[in-house]
Formats: C-alpha cells, structure tokens, sequence
C-alpha cells in the first residue's frame, strides 16, 4: 500500500513474500545532507538527453528494441508500449525493484519493442498516477491504452508474442517455483531482522532453501531452471539472487552462494544473458534500497 513500509519486502505492497508483485511503497526522501557510513552516497542525476538507447537493445535487423526514458514532470508521449518501472535513489536512473527487472527481462527475451519509463517511488507524479491509481510499478500501457500493473501479468503478456523462449507452461515450472520464493522470503527476513537472537534461526532458513535449490539444479543438469533456455521462473530469480548476493555480503557479511555451486553457476549463466544485463540496477542502488533497515 503506498505510503506506509511494507511488512516483509524492500520494494513491494504488504504480502510481497507472497507474490504480491508490486513496487508501490513511498519511503521519506534520503537527507543528501548526512548519509550514514554505511549507505551507498546517491549517485547524481546524469544530465543527459531524456531519451536514450541502451548500446545492447538491439533486436534481429539491428532495430532498436528498447528505449530508455528518465523520469520527467511532464508526461511522456505514449505514442509506443511503454514499460514503467522503478527509478533509482536520484529519481532518474534505474531502481532496484526485481519485479520491474522481471518483466522487463521477459519482454526483451520475447523480443518486444517499447520504451521504457523510469518513476521515482518517492515522488510519484500526478501524470503516472493518472495511468496507475494504485502508484505501483511495474506497470504496461500498450500503444492501444491497455493498463497491466501486475510483472506476472505483464510476463504473460510478452510470452503471447512471437519470437524468443517459451517462458510460460514449460515442462516442470510447478516444482521449480516452489523453489523460488522461499529464497526471497528468507534473504529478506533476514535483511528485516532486528532481533539477534533470531538472526541464526534466519540465516538457517535461507540455507535449507539455496540447499533445495541446489538439489533441485545438480538433479536436473540443464543451463537454467527449467531447460537450456530462460524462462518466466529465471526472470524472477535472477533478481531475487541480485538482492541476495549484493545486500548480504554489505550488510551482513554473509555469502549466500559461497556452499553452493549448481547455484553459483546457475547464477553466473543468468548474468551473462543479455536480457539480465540490460535491466539489471547497480549494485549501490541495491545497496541504498535496503539501507532503510539499518539505519
């Protein structure tokens, strides 16, 4: 729910460990006069051109298969499907909510053209709340004025257009996907944690899950989840592991992956998709998003 702290997740409404998947919280804007030592120094706003290619959207052809547009007050022209996902701690580059990489992963595997919106969460403008009442992001408006703000649905979207993997009702995605969310939960129930006595019980819990998801990929031998190609359920996990690897080490020094290597490499392989690079926030964006439970 916008404007209160979400129960259980960095960047969701209140059941996000339940797959509530959205990024609509509003946190207070970070002083820029103090920031902890142990806070990531925002970084500037690039005075750039409003709209600008990434060097590696490119589909078949060498046509340009995503734009990126940064936050303005004014609306943006909606004259293409746009993508709008969350902006990063200067309000301009790009956020660290993993279901905004989610769907903006499944439409570049899917080969999708459409622009992508970058919206500061903590200061949502009236034009964005014209498209999506609720504030929350990801969020779809097509060319022919269809709104979809939920990631599922908007990977289900992407997956009825032509070209690129099948992501959805691949062979298996039901016992994988069980596998997946008992990684979020435990990273971030232990991120959430304020009580030390329970931190060893937490960190037990997130073990026990990577421990089934190594399990899960030593018995099943294949590049990803389900089979040599990226699926819906990569989409969602590669962000979840992003926010696993980068905000436990900093925060708790904790290697998440370092006992398990089926993982390690699993996770090496999604970061070598394109599809991962190209929508992937900075590491200091992952950072500063969980700051606000250390301070």
């Amino acid at each position: 729910v916008a404007g209160r702290q979400p129960s259980f997740s960095l960047c969701g409404s209140e059941l996000l460990v339940d797959v509530d998947e959205v990024c609509s919280w509003s946190p207070a804007r970070p002083s820029r006069k103090r920031i902890p030592s142990q806070q990531p120094r925002p970084p500037p706003a690039q005075h750039k051109p409003a709209h600008r290619a990434h060097p590696h959207s490119k589909a078949p052809g060498g046509a340009s298969l995503s734009t990126s547009v940064k936050m303005a007050a004014a609306a943006p022209k909606l004259d293409t499907d746009v993508l709008f996902v969350k902006a990063g701690p200067d309000g301009q580059c790009l956020g660290d909510c993993p279901f905004s990489q989610k769907a903006d992963m499944a439409l570049r595997l899917k080969k999708a053209q459409y622009n992508t919106v970058h919206v500061s969460m903590a200061d949502k403008p009236a034009w964005f709340l014209e498209i999506n009442e609720k504030g929350s992001v990801p969020v779809w408006r097509g060319l022919d004025g269809k709104t979809i703000p939920e990631s599922d649905d908007i990977v289900a979207l992407a997956d009825a257009r032509e070209g690129g993997p099948k992501l959805l009702g691949v062979a298996g995605a039901e016992e994988a996907a069980e596998l997946i969310q008992p990684v979020w939960g435990g990273f971030t129930g232990i991120m959430k944690n304020k009580d030390e006595a329970a931190e060893e019980g937490l960190v037990a819990e997130l073990h026990k899950a990577l421990a089934g998801l190594e399990s899960y990929l030593q018995s099943k031998g294949t590049k990803f989840l389900l089979c040599d190609e990226p699926s819906a359920l990569d989409c969602k996990l590669g962000p979840f592991l992003l926010h696993a690897t980068v905000a436990l080490p900093h925060y708790k020094k904790i290697e998440p992956l370092s006992k398990y290597p089926s993982v390690s490499g699993y996770w090496e392989r999604v970061q070598a998709l394109e599809e991962f690079k190209v929508t992937r926030c900075t590491d200091e964006a992952v950072v500063f998003g969980w700051s606000k439970f250390f301070k």
